[in-house]
């Protein structure tokens, strides 16, 4: 869940700047009391690139405020450029319209793409421009308006919440072995992962915009103890699912199993043949119908699975080691297999490559100490400037971060709902000594905590 403030953006004519301050200036002081975020071209710093610059307030917005006037109308640059980008958010990631009308105009034979006002509720009511009334009664306009805002926007931001703490409260056991030391959703929850999540969407949004079909390569790295599979599956089954669910129906994330990559010794051909075949069996599950034509990338777009998810995303996971980090094979896969034009011109899901590459601590090698993460680190910095960014858009995330009292103290009250002496005695067992703490260690304990909670449950129930 986006845990950020609500954020509005203003769209509007230069011409009509007066009328804009006027406005602002009513859904400032509401803003200023729920401490959301107002945010119009006038910000931008002296220096910076306008367009991006807008785009990405756009990104970051909840609600986009449009101040209709004929200049708004015939402003070339907001029908080609900035309203387009303003429908783009609001279909993929369900940014509110707030249409107010400042003066008589044809606004309702006004069509951008697909979208018409005229279908759109309008304000004030009734679509009476805002001129046509005198100024006291200007006045109670512009303050029930900011109040409509104030309402939609905390209405908006409570749903969100809501929807979040269902899935969050009820962990899901999914692993085969009930010995596995995870613990459902709570992985997903990581309590330091903010900064990755944030570098995630950042990035997502601004490449999906650019075409929705083109693969992405993300690639994660870090220590097994610091569960960096775990970040993908919070992207998965909280970032990826906000984003998608004002889709009707709404569209939920596959979860695939990992593809494990193959170990360097060998032909190239025979490890990109086990790639191919892992990748067909996890996403269709009968990879021998297609190893005869040679595991085409075209066939996987046109199997039905992929059928299922049209005009949404696939995460792939891949899993490897340093040991198995194989720059060749990787360039192939990457820029060879699935970056072909003719493939994602067709209706299909956007493929979210990730590489979960899991590093080990120090290694000895003769008379040498390796650290793997600052290899990972360079092999991968190394990769990643041979790849060109328009053919092939990726992200390399930032190390993970370390576990501190805090982020696990965040957790236990936000999801357990325990009461304070019950945390602290809590944080005070796992952080008793000065040995740093992993991601693993903290899940472990989670994992044994939520049994022991349902335990005692169940004995009460019965």
């Amino acid at each position: 869940m986006n845990t950020q403030k609500p954020s509005i953006f203003i769209s509007y004519s230069h011409e009509d700047e007066a009328c804009k301050n006027q406005i602002r200036a009513y859904i400032e002081v509401m803003a200023d009391y729920n401490n959301f975020k107002v945010w119009d071209d006038r910000q931008i710093e002296t220096g910076d690139e306008w367009h991006p610059a807008i785009e990405h307030a756009i990104n970051q917005a909840d609600m986009a405020v449009l101040l209709i006037s004929i200049d708004f109308l015939t402003s070339t640059f907001i029908k080609n450029k900035e309203l387009p980008h303003i429908l783009h958010c609001r279909n993929q990631n369900g940014l509110k319209l707030y249409p107010i009308l400042l003066s008589a105009c044809p606004w309702d034979r006004y069509r951008c793409n697909d979208f018409q006002f005229r279908k759109a509720q309008v304000k004030p009511t009734d679509a009476h421009p805002l001129d046509s009334f005198d100024a006291s009664q200007q006045k109670q306009i512009l303050k029930d308006i900011s109040e409509d805002i104030e309402r939609i926007l905390l209405k908006s931001q409570q749903q969100a919440k809501d929807s979040y703490e269902d899935r969050s409260c009820t962990p899901i056991f999914e692993s085969e072995n009930a010995d596995d030391e995870k613990i459902g959703n709570l992985t997903y929850l990581n309590c330091n992962r903010r900064h990755h999540v944030d570098m995630f969407l950042d990035f997502f949004n601004e490449h999906r915009q650019i075409c929705p079909k083109t693969p992405h390569a993300y690639f994660v790295y870090g220590l097994k103890e610091e569960s960096p599979l775990s970040l993908m599956e919070r992207l998965r089954d909280i970032e990826i699912r906000e984003l998608f669910r004002s889709h009707q129906p709404p569209l939920i994330p596959r979860q695939l199993n990992s593809i494990e990559w193959p170990e360097r010794s060998g032909r190239l051909k025979t490890k990109q043949n086990s790639l191919l075949r892992q990748l067909f069996q996890v996403i269709t599950s009968n990879a021998n119908l297609y190893q005869e034509n040679g595991f085409k990338l075209a066939d996987l777009y046109q199997s039905r699975q992929f059928a299922d998810y049209r005009k949404h995303v696939m995460i792939i996971p891949h899993i490897l080691t340093m040991d198995q980090w194989d720059q060749k094979l990787m360039n192939w896969y990457i820029n060879d297999y699935w970056y072909h034009q003719e493939c994602y011109e067709t209706d299909v899901p956007q493929c979210l490559l990730f590489f979960i590459i899991e590093c080990a601590g120090n290694k000895r090698k003769l008379l040498f100490s390796i650290n793997e993460r600052k290899r990972a680190e360079k092999q991968l910095k190394h990769f990643t400037n041979s790849l060109d960014k328009d053919k092939c858009p990726h992200l390399v995330f930032d190390p993970l971060n370390d576990i501190e009292e805090r982020h696990v103290r965040l957790l236990l009250q936000n999801y357990f709902k325990l009461p304070g002496p019950r945390i602290e005695e809590i944080i005070s067992k796992l952080f008793n000594d000065q040995k740093k703490k992993y991601m693993l260690d903290i899940e472990s304990y989670l994992f044994h905590l939520t049994k022991e909670i349902q335990t005692k449950e169940n004995i009460q129930e019965g």
